[in-house]
């Protein structure tokens, strides 16, 4: 839901998350190969329900080939509007920004799972309704393909158009 926070003539509008304290404002996931690939099958099997339902196992796991074939940390920022900001910090290591998914500057929305939030669409596609294939407010941080086997930790910092900062951490493994 939409809040405004109004003082005099000045406004500035936040998402409140239900249930969730007012500093929850993003949503973090990997978009991977393997998670690309149970997306089409999914929504495969979703418009013909035969058999057995593919499964996403383990969203926050990723093997070499995963790195290999391009993996990314998304940030879903919400309400994240033109002028906002995340940056990735990967296992401590200096803040990187990461870039829009949509680059908001006349061109056509870019679809797919390439460009969608993994954690929403796991849930809309097992549990129903429409399926989030596209955001204005979704950034991606590439993932080093030479990520050492284990687990990792990477801290997000998203800043909104106001200046207020938002952080919020992934913790995910790398596997052979």
């Amino acid at each position: 839901m939409v809040t405004l926070d109004i003082e005099g003539n000045q406004f500035r509008e936040r998402y409140t998350v239900t249930g969730e304290p007012d500093d929850v404002q993003t949503q973090l996931g990997l978009n991977s190969p393997t998670y690309r690939a149970w997306y089409t099958e999914r929504r495969e099997w979703n418009s013909d329900p035969v058999g057995d339902a593919p499964e996403l196992a383990e969203p926050l796991v990723v093997g070499a080939e995963d790195l290999a074939g391009g993996t990314w940390l998304t940030t879903n920022l919400f309400l994240g509007s033109t002028g906002a900001t995340v940056e990735v910090s990967l296992d401590g290591a200096p803040a990187t920004k990461a870039e829009r998914t949509q680059r908001l500057r006349g061109e056509g929305v870019n679809v797919g799972a390439e460009y969608s939030d993994p954690h929403a669409v796991a849930q809309q596609l097992v549990h129903g309704g429409s399926v989030a294939d596209r955001t204005m407010h979704l950034w991606r941080f590439d993932l080093p393909e030479d990520l050492e086997t284990g687990g990792h930790t990477a801290e997000v910092t998203a800043t909104d158009v106001h200046g207020r900062t938002f952080t919020d951490t992934l913790e995910f493994e790398v596997v052979e």
